[in-house]
């Protein structure tokens, strides 16, 4: 079981008191996309874990359901990037 960073709130898929993400590089993931963080990269998570995708040269709306292969993990969030051009409906 999964927490929050008080220990209080429960988040599937990710431990921060070992900081051991459920994903690893290589996977590919379906993710519904949230938003756009900063640095203008589309973000979704998978099982509470965050996963920005790179490289987008489209903007791709809130909402929209992808599968992502993901390039690099680390302990709060992860980069990916679209497999092919695979949207999930």
């Amino acid at each position: 079981m999964s927490y929050d960073e008080d220990g209080e709130g429960y988040r599937p898929g990710f431990d921060p008191r070992d900081r051991t993400p459920t994903i690893n590089i290589g996977d590919e993931l379906k993710i519904k996309v949230e938003g756009v963080g900063k640095n203008g990269d589309p973000y979704g998570r998978h099982n509470g874990f965050v996963i920005f995708i790179k490289g987008v040269g489209t903007p791709i709306p809130a909402g929209t359901s992808k599968i992502v292969k993901v390039t690099k993990v680390g302990s709060t969030f992860a980069l990916g990037q679209l497999a092919g051009d695979k949207s999930v409906a």
